[in-house]
């Protein structure tokens, strides 16, 4: 076979392999259904398929990026809330209770 052959031949089967590089040339909607195609026997996949879309859809959950610093500090401050109006409950003391007249 001759040079320029042997070089055509590997381009064509670079462009084929899969890699990477290769499935960015694809478009969007081609991938998407190559992902159902591959799917739709396989269970594994299609539970990681929507947790692999959940990080795109930042609108789902607004907290996610707070971490554990920023909700215990609402936390806290909800908790002395709380605490600050059991402190401002009026005080009830015990039901003074009648005097006994003796007769039993």
């Amino acid at each position: 076979m001759p040079l320029a052959k042997k070089a055509t031949a590997r381009k064509r089967a670079t462009r084929r392999t899969l890699a990477a590089e290769n499935l960015r040339r694809l478009e969007a909607p081609r991938l998407a259904e190559l992902l159902t195609e591959c799917t739709a026997n396989d269970p594994a996949a299609k539970r990681r398929l929507p947790l692999e879309l959940a990080p795109a859809d930042g609108a789902a959950d607004p907290h996610t990026g707070w971490g554990f610093d920023a909700l215990f500090l609402v936390m806290a401050v909800a908790a002395s809330g709380i605490f600050a109006a059991v402190l401002l409950l009026p005080r009830v003391g015990a039901a003074e209770e009648p005097a006994v007249s003796g007769r039993y």
